[in-house]
């Protein structure tokens, strides 16, 4: 019997070493995890509101294109938001914006092949808006993270 009692007695106490190692495990492994969640590729998250004759542009597309960097992203717009989240961000550096959005209001004419795609929708947004963009953003590692346009 008093085999029996320690037996459980030592068995509790590893029980508890094993508890505070598996406790002491977890807290390492999140540290680590928290840790490793920075940026190595130096990208950074960058957002916006895009507004197009006073009003939030309701969808499009919005890219950065680098003029010295190699990086470009972009993100779809949505009821004048857009998000680029930092795993696919930009680097710091000077970036071209482009600004598309096609009216889906507008007719297209039909193509006589049943097989090809529609035609896109024509374009909404002016050139010097994205094709002969003159939008220009500048981002250092500090910042700005944010890109707002509003388009007459």
């Amino acid at each position: 019997m008093q085999f029996l009692s320690r037996l459980q007695a030592s068995h509790g106490h590893v029980a508890s070493q094993l508890t505070v190692l598996y406790r002491l495990t977890i807290i390492c492994s999140l540290v680590l995890l928290v840790a490793g969640c920075g940026n190595p590729s130096g990208r950074q998250p960058i957002s916006g509101r895009i507004t197009f004759k006073g009003k939030p542009l309701d969808q499009g597309r919005i890219r950065f294109e680098p003029i010295a960097a190699s990086h470009m992203s972009g993100a779809m717009i949505v009821d004048g938001n857009y998000v680029i989240p930092g795993k696919k961000g930009i680097p710091p550096g000077k970036y071209r914006v482009e600004i598309s959005s096609g009216d889906l209001q507008a007719e297209r004419k039909p193509s006589s092949d049943p097989y090809a795609s529609p035609p896109p929708p024509p374009e909404r947004i002016p050139a010097k808006y994205n094709t002969k963009s003159e939008l220009i953003f500048e981002s250092t590692e500090d910042g700005p993270f944010e890109f707002n346009v509003d388009i007459p």
